[in-house]
């Protein structure tokens, strides 16, 4: 875009926000448009992380014979609800045609030249927006209880190694040196340096979007009914409250983008990635950076008042309401992984 534009971004989440913020640092006008405050769907209850790293597709070989567990455990780190089979099932069948060994690499190289730049760039917003001591770069331990585990993930870390990610395999000793609170029956780790995390995600998405406003920049609560293109080549933004009218919309807002997508000709293949969290106040102790567990599916991330429990997939479409049960799975595996955690939350079921 050579000369400034008007410019609506739908979605006030982190992406909006980061996206509406260099936007506007190009010299163009820009609108955030969300239903709700910035920060306060998924951006608020994410496990924090910011990693360049992240270049491993969910779809790899092999993945076509884990669906049937996929469906018969509804507490499974990744899960299928019987009742939204129907609906995903075509998208279900292009997800696992595309993870073969032929085509992930080229996925894993894409992915990296998104995200490579990410702890940087996060960085570079979170100074100017007067929040930099939100970013801790720390690095990222991946925890496996055998060497069996470690094994089962070899193409994903050959993934990672392929694109420039920089890692140590460790014993269980050495991971315990990085961080004493894992439970000595996790034998193998891997740390990752270059990775960092955010002490507080939802402080942050709405310290940047006070940011945006500064800079002159307009933040509209409504919810949006509809995109139609103009005569003109420009768009209206159609929402409860009034119309907008922009030369270009940005469209962020996470697992509802199909719908707009939709109502701008485009058809994109998405579907509902639905996971969960908890946030545990007043620990006794923090570690000292995020660690994942590796096959759990999990992550735990230290914050600014306390510990953040994100992970494991369920599908089951955007109506379908949570299953609690899960939230109580996650909080069992923490405390596999963090024994201390049992003192203050009580002990995980056998």
């Amino acid at each position: 875009m050579e000369k400034p534009r008007k410019v609506i971004v739908i979605g006030a989440g982190i992406v909006g926000v980061c996206t509406a913020y260099w936007l506007q640092s190009e010299g163009h006008s820009v609108t955030i448009v969300d239903r709700s405050a910035p920060g306060a769907g998924a951006s608020f209850g994410n496990a924090g992380c910011i990693n360049g790293s992240s270049v491993v597709p969910m779809s790899m070989p092999g993945v076509v014979w884990n669906v049937p567990g996929y469906l018969l455990n509804p507490l499974g780190p990744l899960a299928i609800r019987w009742s939204y089979l129907p609906q995903i099932a075509p998208w279900l069948f292009r997800f696992l045609l595309s993870g073969t060994q032929r085509a992930v690499p080229e996925q894993a190289r894409a992915l990296r030249q998104l995200s490579a730049p990410a702890m940087d760039l996060m960085q570079t917003i979170a100074n100017d927006a007067k929040l930099g001591d939100l970013i801790r770069k720390s690095g990222h331990l991946y925890a496996y209880k055998s060497e069996a585990g470690l094994s089962n993930d070899r193409l994903a870390w050959e993934l990672r190694a392929a694109n420039g990610v920089q890692f140590q395999i460790l014993n269980g000793r050495d991971m315990r040196e990085i961080e004493p609170l894992i439970c000595p029956d996790y034998t193998r780790g891997v740390f990752i340096s270059e990775n960092g995390h955010i002490l507080d995600p939802r402080r942050l998405v709405t310290g940047i979007a006070n940011r945006v406003v500064q800079g002159g920049g307009t933040i509209v609560r409504r919810d949006i009914l509809r995109i139609e293109l103009l005569a003109d080549g420009r768009l209206t933004v159609k929402g409860e409250g009034g119309d907008m009218v922009a030369d270009d919309v940005v469209i962020a807002t996470g697992a509802f983008s199909k719908h707009f997508a939709a109502a701008m000709g485009d058809s994109i293949p998405l579907d509902t990635e639905r996971g969960y969290h908890l946030y545990l106040l007043d620990t006794d102790a923090l570690p000292t950076l995020p660690i994942t567990d590796a096959e759990g599916k999990f992550i735990v991330t230290p914050m600014a008042d306390g510990l953040r429990l994100a992970g494991t997939v369920e599908f089951a479409g955007l109506s379908a309401g949570p299953n609690w049960r899960r939230a109580d799975a996650l909080l069992s595996g923490a405390q596999r992984l963090l024994p201390h955690l049992r003192r203050n939350f009580g002990k995980h079921p056998a």
